[in-house]
């Protein structure tokens, strides 16, 4: 029915102009909060147009029936209204669920297990070789030198050298000619050349025909007086000319019982006799030339002794 004072037509035209203006308001309403609000206000405008055009197609054979605003709102409110939803699309993320979440705290754990273990390993490793490089061997280079065994016994102990210092020497205080068989009175005269320290001096005993004094004597020499008794180690003699000289020990003029301490055959220069072991002191030492040596002239032989220190 229409309102009082409006003509029927202009009561229709107003209410679909009104339908028409509360679609639109709905839709802007709609537009306004993003379309979230749901299908609901999208459907209304949706029906309320197509009311709308509907009535315009009708009002041209309108049979006199008017409609309310209010009318047409309860025919579209007919549908059920979806529930409201959060301000999200439908298609934003959602949470991991339970069953990942504890998938994904198991694999968290085992790797920090891992880590841990491993970190243990290379603490107790620190000071510790490095097992390839302690099984890997190791190159050794040998020195050429020769090594002296272990087990070689040791050289025996050489006994030690003589002693190079030559023994003290011995006072001579006298030296007379010494023939046992002319009565000792050989060139007594000068003896005591042979016992000057000079070389270049000697004692000479008479001449003789042959070497072997005319076939007469076994010998004629020196006899030097020590002084007292003596342990005689060597004597020295200086011989101008070789012949055979042997040298004794004795306490009296006389080869009788004299020790002998060595002998020289040949030779000239200076001779060194060495006196045996277990020499007994002694007084007296006798030079005895057994074979004298060629002197001046042809056919004449001497007993020649230059030199003779005892020590």
């Amino acid at each position: 029915m229409a309102a009082k004072g409006v003509p029927a037509d202009a009561a229709g035209i107003f209410g679909e102009a009104a339908l028409a203006a509360a679609g639109a308001a709905a839709a802007g309403v709609a537009g306004a909060i993003g379309g979230k609000v749901g299908s609901f206000a999208r459907a209304a405008a949706d029906r309320a147009t197509a009311r709308a055009a509907e009535r315009r197609a009708a009002h041209d054979r309108f049979d006199g029936e008017d409609m309310a605003l209010t009318d047409a709102l309860d025919e579209s409110a007919v549908e059920e209204l979806e529930p409201a939803a959060p301000m999200l699309p439908s298609s934003a993320p959602q949470g991991p669920s339970r069953v990942q979440s504890g998938v994904a705290l198991a694999i968290v754990g085992a790797l920090v297990l891992v880590a841990l273990f491993i970190g243990v390993q290379n603490i107790l490793r620190i000071g510790k070789p490095d097992a390839s490089s302690a099984a890997r061997p190791t190159a050794r280079v040998s020195s050429a030198a020769p090594t002296t065994p272990a087990a070689t016994a040791p050289a025996p102990a050489k006994p030690p050298a003589p002693s190079t210092a030559p023994p003290a020497p011995i006072t001579i205080v006298s030296a007379t000619g010494f023939d046992p068989q002319d009565n000792n009175t050989e060139a007594d005269g000068i003896a005591r050349l042979a016992i000057d320290g000079r070389p270049d001096t000697m004692w000479r005993s008479r001449w003789y025909g042959t070497d072997n004094y005319n076939g007469q004597k076994a010998g004629v020499g020196l006899l030097l007086d020590l002084g007292a008794p003596a342990t005689i180690r060597e004597v020295v003699l200086t011989l101008p000319a070789a012949q055979d000289v042997t040298v004794y020990a004795a306490d009296a003029p006389s080869l009788d019982a004299a020790q002998r301490i060595g002998a020289t055959s040949g030779k000239a220069g200076v001779v060194t006799l060495a006196a045996p072991t277990g020499l007994r002191p002694a007084t007296k030492v006798i030079v005895w030339v057994t074979k004298p040596a060629p002197a001046e002239a042809p056919r004449r032989f001497r007993a020649q002794i230059a030199e003779v220190a005892v020590r």
